[in-house]
């Protein structure tokens, strides 16, 4: 099959640090070269894959406009689905695989071949109007709760993400440091990671970039840079390593989650989860068997002290069994053949 994978401009394909939608992007282009298909990735320049790639622009968006900009649809994004359509008139493709977002599904009936979008969005659509026009459009979802973000899409399948388990080191001893790896942001409860952390009498180190600064301020003079201790962004390797020799992984999310991609890496390590039950989490979470899903921070903090009784080589057991990307990419092939079968 010949399939054209759509990645967002924002970062390069794979993503040095943040970029779960990138990462995902990556990986799956990958796994479906290794189960044969022909790949095009469209994504910007410096990105690598084991597909081919189309570099759209010469660098990425992020650097071209100073960081990440929603507020408006960018003129990149129009430039890569006409890159991309002008390909698939050509005769190039059989199907496209749309991960720029919900804005570019609305020109999906104008594609030559066959289009379905991917949903990575863990709220609703940034302009509901628009999404509503696109509805009939072909979609996947990455978990069942994400469907009732926008349940008037037609979803053609859920498929969760995946990750290369292979390139997660596995450790079957527990560390002894709670870990929190996430967008320092209230959505993600950073200040709410810190106070189980200081509740259960535990030393935590925190990951990942900042997105509100005001928010992070306001946490800011509660890392002492001893008990808790924040990192910066990390990379892949620098949070496999986080991941796999931390006693816990803490996500205690407000929102509803469409898919925690760091869940999965951490139980890849063998590393359980204490997570809010919140969004997809009861999906990926096998409570008391992978870790624990609660929904106070004194449940939290008695999920701890039961940490001992997860068994890190089920938590890797599972991680390769539902979610890696050898798994991701033959469900996606599925559906590519359901819609191809349509015609």
């Amino acid at each position: 099959m010949r399939i054209a994978i759509l990645a967002p401009l924002w970062k390069t394909i794979p993503p040095q640090k943040y970029g779960g939608t990138e990462l995902v992007a990556s990986l799956l282009a990958d796994g479906l070269v290794k189960l044969g298909h022909e790949v095009t990735l469209y994504a910007c320049a410096g990105s690598k894959t084991d597909a081919k790639l189309v570099e759209v622009i010469s660098r990425p968006m992020y650097d071209i406009l100073g960081g990440f900009k929603f507020d408006a649809i960018q003129f990149y994004d129009f430039m890569e689905i006409k890159i991309a359509f002008d390909d698939a008139q050509l005769g190039k493709f059989d199907i496209i695989n749309n991960h720029m977002g919900l804005h570019m599904a609305a020109l999906s009936n104008l594609s030559p071949v066959p289009m379905v979008t991917t949903n990575h969005s863990s709220v609703p659509p940034d302009f509901e109007t628009l999404a509503i026009l696109s509805k009939d459009s072909n979609y996947i979802s990455i978990s069942n709760a994400q469907i009732k973000l926008a349940p008037y899409l037609n979803y053609v399948d859920t498929i969760y993400h995946g990750i290369d388990t292979n390139n997660i080191d596995f450790n079957p001893n527990s560390g002894d440091y709670l870990l929190f790896l996430a967008t320092m942001s209230k959505a993600k409860g950073a200040d709410i990671a810190i106070e189980i952390a200081k509740k259960s009498g535990q030393r935590m180190l925190m990951a990942g970039n900042i997105s509100d600064m005001e928010f992070y301020e306001s946490i800011k003079d509660q890392i002492d840079g001893d008990q808790i201790k924040y990192l910066g962004e990390v990379d892949l390797l620098q949070k496999n390593e986080l991941m796999r020799n931390a006693k816990a992984y803490i996500f205690p999310i407000r929102w509803n989650e469409a898919f925690g991609l760091t869940i999965i890496e951490s139980l890849a390590a063998g590393t359980p989860v204490i997570a809010f039950s919140h969004g997809s989490l009861p999906e990926i979470i096998q409570n008391e068997k992978t870790g624990f899903l609660v929904d106070s921070i004194d449940q939290a903090v008695e999920a701890i002290s039961k940490i001992d009784d997860i068994s890190r080589e089920e938590c890797r057991r599972q991680a390769v069994e539902r979610f890696d990307v050898s798994i991701m990419a033959a469900n996606y092939v599925k559906v590519y053949e359901s819609l191809l079968n349509q015609q």
